[in-house]
């Protein structure tokens, strides 16, 4: 009898596809999950000099190994997280919506507008979501940002000219990290 629940409960339990109409494809491109970085030695030296220094200052100053270890924790997971580089994204603009890698699909209602940062340094198309204070920041590449402006006029999205990067983005960007 418990063989005949399990089998019954595994077959309730299986992922179902859900089937949806993105609607026709407007535009696509390749997008780096964040912006790529042209790191020296210098830059290196310098990031490993504050870890060690800071966890030594820690260990020998405030006689906090926690911190010290903290230190070296942080080192390691940002090392881990970037081990890899770059992974590249397929970004495709639908009728109907945003997929990205084949696996998250954006209803535009789910946006409250679209805003660019574009400079020399970096190109990004930001989708700002309509109920939390959160982006979807994509890279852009090669691409121009008129380019994709204009494709996004066919969705309906409005551009909100007024927003900026984020102090804190602004940092992370400034210091390669």
């Amino acid at each position: 009898m418990s063989g005949y629940i399990d089998k019954k409960m595994e077959e309730n339990i299986k992922p179902q596809k859900l089937i949806f109409n993105p609607g026709a494809e407007i535009f696509s491109w390749m997008a780096h999950d964040y912006h790529p970085h042209n790191r020296g030695i210098v830059w290196y030296i310098i990031f490993c000099t504050i870890i060690f220094g800071s966890a030594f200052w820690s260990l020998f100053i405030f006689k906090d190994w926690i911190m010290s270890l903290v230190f070296f924790l942080v080192a390691a997971v940002y090392f881990l997280v970037h081990r890899n580089g770059e992974e590249n994204h397929i970004v495709r603009i639908f009728e109907n919506g945003l997929l990205i890698d084949d696996r998250q699909f954006y209803n535009w209602k789910q946006f409250s507008g679209f805003w660019f940062l574009y400079d020399e340094t970096i190109s990004v198309v930001n989708f700002q979501i309509v109920k939390k204070d959160r982006k979807i920041a994509l890279q852009l590449g090669d691409l121009d940002a008129e380019t994709v402006r204009n494709e996004l006029k066919q969705v309906e999205l409005i551009e909100l000219k007024d927003k900026t990067e984020p102090l804190l983005d602004l940092w992370i960007r400034g210091l390669k990290l």
